[in-house]
């Protein structure tokens, strides 16, 4: 059966993720792994069976990595050196 012969509504990621009991953001990084979804206007749309079987598919290969957290970047910028000033006493 495909999605033209399936009465399915099309869902939203939150949707999704409350289907999955996971985060919204989870399941974009789902899409980015590959879960299947449709790009309609300016949003993304589901079909609840597809990532069911989707999710089934992939329960038997690894699971999905979770990306790092980003770390701030190092302050790259040389340190500058302060000329002393000359305090009166000090030896010329």
């Amino acid at each position: 059966m495909n999605a033209t012969e399936n009465k399915e509504a099309w869902v939203t990621a939150q949707q999704v993720a409350d289907h999955f009991g996971f985060s919204k953001r989870h399941v974009f990084e789902l899409i980015h792994a590959g879960m299947p979804s449709s790009k309609l206007g300016n949003s993304r749309r589901f079909l609840l069976s597809v990532c069911d079987e989707w999710a089934l598919a992939q329960s038997s290969h690894k699971p999905v990595p979770t990306p790092a957290p980003r770390r701030r970047a190092q302050n790259t910028k040389p340190v500058r050196r302060v000329r002393r000033v000359p305090q009166v006493g000090d030896a010329a």
